[in-house]
């Protein structure tokens, strides 16, 4: 049987401190919204300079959540790149 190659898109860069918050995020008992979602949205709206910021659990969220705001509606056109992930 010929072995399958695998074309990776990228690869996540886990270490030691991030395996450490995701275990303190664990032990917290909020495991979606918390603490820690609550500070990273501060932080991050902070960062790029934004009043608001909303963390959502994947990109399809995000993508969802953006139509809504600018008022996507059904018929209208939207371009997207090839490569969506």
């Amino acid at each position: 049987m010929a072995q399958r190659r695998v074309i990776e898109l990228s690869r996540p860069s886990v270490g030691w401190a991030e395996a450490r918050a995701v275990a303190a995020a664990l032990r917290s008992g909020w495991l979606g919204l918390g603490p820690v979602t609550a500070r990273f949205e501060r932080r991050f709206a902070a960062r790029v300079g934004a009043r608001h910021c909303v963390a959502t659990s994947s990109g399809t969220a995000a993508l969802q959540l953006a139509t809504a705001l600018i008022g996507l509606r059904a018929g209208d056109e939207v371009i997207v790149p090839a490569l969506t992930f």
